[in-house]
């Protein structure tokens, strides 16, 4: 699934700021939430951060470290997940953020890439 949202560094940070409480709390009845610590693994990084990702049926839901971008992805039968959203960076150029993982029995481990990181994450099943 390939998404297109136009950031501006003043307008619509805190309204997506405030969807990441969200993403873990208004989840549905057959939804499924993992969180867990992103690693910087190269690049230039922020220190390690929270991520959710919340999982109904095939449809993921992937927010890295503040939640200021959710990434919408799809899970294949083999349990593959991938997402990527492209967006305007503060320098008004193209910045495209994607999410590649793998679902296993309790956790999933995958990376998060943005234009100047790529992280390597394990986020284990909460309970709703």
């Amino acid at each position: 699934m390939v998404r297109y949202v136009g950031i501006s560094m003043h307008r619509g940070l805190f309204a997506l700021a405030a969807l990441a409480p969200c993403l873990a709390a208004c989840t549905g009845a057959g939804t499924i939430t993992y969180s867990g610590t992103m690693v910087p693994v190269s690049g230039v990084c922020d220190p390690p951060s929270r991520a959710v990702l919340a999982l109904e049926d095939d449809v993921v839901r992937f927010s890295p470290g503040e939640g200021v971008v959710t990434i919408d992805g799809t899970r294949s039968a083999a349990g593959e997940i991938s997402g990527v959203v492209h967006s305007v960076g503060p320098d008004h150029l193209p910045a495209t953020r994607t999410l590649v993982a793998r679902l296993n029995a309790g956790y999933v481990v995958g990376n998060y890439t943005t234009p100047r990181c790529r992280y390597r994450f394990r986020l284990d099943a909460t309970s709703n």
